[in-house]
């Protein structure tokens, strides 16, 4: 994933080409998986990110947002999201699962 993400950066962020990471995410399977969810959203959005590259999470409907209630499902992973993109830290302080 960095090797990729690095190929964007050189080849456009670093010539002022803005990036986008688009339509990116993995959906529920399991209660168990949840923690590997997390790890994988978190990792890569804060790879995305500290690359300059603007990550944009797909919610396919009612993934992440509730829509009806206005309310987040998953807070982990809205956690995860924020922490990448607000937080200073590297990819190796990534917490695993």
């Amino acid at each position: 994933m960095t090797t990729e993400l690095d190929k964007i950066k050189t080849s456009f962020i670093d010539k002022g080409v803005p990036a986008i990471m688009g339509e990116y995410g993995a959906g529920y399977q399991s209660s168990t998986a949840e923690p590997y969810r997390r790890y994988w959203t978190e990792y890569v959005t804060k790879a995305a990110h500290d690359r300059g590259i603007a990550p944009i999470y797909w919610d396919a409907g009612q993934e992440l947002v509730n829509r009806d209630a206005l309310s987040i499902r998953y807070s982990d992973i809205y956690d995860a999201l924020k922490r990448a993109t607000t937080s200073s830290y590297t990819l190796s302080q990534v917490a695993a699962p």
